[in-house]
């Protein structure tokens, strides 16, 4: 898949647009005491605010990229949660997509364990399903109780984020 040059700072608007009200459903869940659906909600706001991040960055630098570097974070960060998340990380760590992918590698099994939990957060907030290793139940309303104060801190910390790098933003869109 690949996303004209000239599309990718609107895709970037659109994620922060989407990112923003699932951070404003995910707090109207918590207040009516949902908060396995709303660790749903501010999971996906988080990969959404990621992508947002990945397409601002490409779409400022578009001319620094390869068609093929392109496609590959396309295919294969855009477009896949576990590395959606990271990536947003890692471009800004590695901005050149040989380093970048080097980072991505070196960093693959942490990564992983990060990424599987907020995974199984983000699944067990939206369905129910029997756990056969554990031998128990997961449902959101089990995990209401387990993640209102992370969920809680979790939408705190990422409006602050927000909020950050959206002035980063403004500032370099005024120069």
């Amino acid at each position: 898949m690949k996303i004209p040059d000239n599309e990718l700072l609107k895709g970037s608007e659109l994620c922060k647009e989407n990112t923003m009200l699932l951070l404003e459903d995910a707090e109207l869940l918590v207040k009516k005491e949902s908060c396995g659906h709303a660790a749903f909600f501010v999971v996906t706001a988080y990969e959404e605010y990621c992508k947002r991040i990945l397409l601002y960055n490409i779409g400022m630098h578009a001319d620094l990229f390869e068609e093929e570097e392109k496609k590959i974070i396309y295919d294969k960060v855009i477009r896949q949660h576990f590395y959606k998340s990271l990536g947003s990380t890692l471009l800004g760590v590695a901005p050149n997509i040989n380093d970048f992918i080097k980072e991505l590698n070196n960093n693959m099994d942490k990564l992983k364990t990060i990424c599987s939990n907020w995974k199984q957060i983000r699944e067990q907030g939206l369905y129910v399903d029997w756990d056969a290793k554990e031998q128990y139940w997961l449902s959101p309303t089990l995990l209401d109780s387990e993640v209102e104060k992370e969920v809680i801190q979790f939408i705190e910390h990422l409006k602050s984020t927000i909020s950050g790098f959206e002035k980063v933003i403004e500032k370099q869109s005024n120069e």
